[in-house]
C-alpha cells in the first residue's frame, strides 16, 4: 500500500474504517468509540514512523478479550 503512495493514515483507514463501511457495519466496527465492538490490534511500533510497525502485533483483542498476545 505504501508503494502505491498511501500514507500511514490512509493505510490504517483501509484496514479499519473502509472495510466496516463496505460491509455496512460502521455502527459496530471500524473506529474506537463507546458502544462499538471492542476489536483491536495493539502494535508494538508506530507505523507512522516505520511502516513495518503494522506487522508488529503485540495484542489482538476481540469483543474485549485478548485472543493473541506476543507478550508472555
Amino acid at each position: 500500500m505504501s508503494k502505491a503512495g498511501m500514507t500511514p493514515m490512509q493505510i490504517l483507514a483501509a484496514l479499519t474504517v473502509a472495510p466496516a463501511r463496505k460491509f455496512g457495519d460502521e455502527q459496530r466496527r471500524g473506529t474506537i468509540a463507546p458502544g462499538k465492538q471492542a476489536d483491536l490490534v495493539v502494535l508494538s511500533a508506530d507505523p507512522a514512523t516505520d511502516l513495518s510497525g503494522f506487522a508488529k502485533v503485540r495484542y489482538t483483542i476481540r469483543k474485549g478479550e485478548i485472543v493473541y498476545s506476543a507478550v508472555n
